[in-house]
């Protein structure tokens, strides 16, 4: 999702207006390697040079002002999330991270994603979902 909040594509608008809206932006640490890991797949697609720089730029200066939960406090339940959910392992990471947020944060937590399985496992969760 928050490939979304730097790079124009489908749904990018209501992530935009989401994230406006929120008091804070959280994240699992992992999503700044799968941000840079979508940012390289548009450079082979052809985006020029100067646009993803200054989407790069703009990743920067979002990630620096976004809570960070580290995958090493998410893995406990991230593997937990994995067999109660039909999951991928980064996609528990960061149901889990969401979940660290809210029960520790007593926070409430709106949970982006795009990913129907994610969501309905973030749903099963009691998460409202943007996405």
């Amino acid at each position: 999702m928050l490939v979304k909040l730097i790079h124009p594509e489908a749904g990018s608008d209501t992530i935009r207006a989401a994230a406006g809206q929120a008091k804070a932006l959280a994240s699992s640490t992992l999503a700044k390697v799968e941000v840079h890991s979508a940012l390289a797949r548009l450079a082979r697609e052809g985006v020029p040079g100067e646009a993803l720089s200054r989407r790069f730029s703009a990743f920067s200066a979002l990630w620096e002002r976004m809570a960070r939960i580290s995958m090493d406090r998410a893995a406990d339940a991230a593997a937990g999330l994995c067999l109660k959910h039909p999951l991928r392992a980064p996609d528990a990471v960061h149901l889990a991270s969401a979940l660290l947020l809210r029960t520790e944060g007593g926070l409430e937590v709106v949970f982006g994603s795009a990913d129907a399985r994610l969501q309905d496992a973030a749903r099963n969760e009691g998460f409202r979902i943007v996405g």
